[in-house]
């Protein structure tokens, strides 16, 4: 994946650029990739189908009954489910 600060200083920003890259690339509750840097994944996952013949393999997950947990327990349990599927996704 390219990274966006590659070529810039980032050294007027407060936060070290370890930081920013990490808001910026891994979602804070799952650990996973923002729906930014899935896109730029993405892109780049399939121009390397393209240039070297490769079969691609796509996940796509749905929590079942999230909305339920979330007005039944609150959105600190339905955080914690988020989080704990996000972390089983990574393994």
């Amino acid at each position: 994946m390219s990274n966006p600060f590659e070529n810039n200083n980032c050294r007027k920003y407060s936060l070290p650029l370890s930081r920013l890259e990490r808001d910026l690339f891994y979602d804070s509750l799952t650990g996973l990739l923002t729906q930014y840097a899935f896109n730029q994944e993405l892109e780049d996952q399939i121009a390397d189908i393209f240039s070297e013949s490769k079969r691609p393999v796509f996940i796509f997950a749905d929590i079942v009954g999230m909305k339920h947990i979330n007005n039944e327990y609150g959105f600190f349990v339905g955080n914690e489910v988020i989080g704990s599927v996000g972390k089983a996704l990574k393994r």
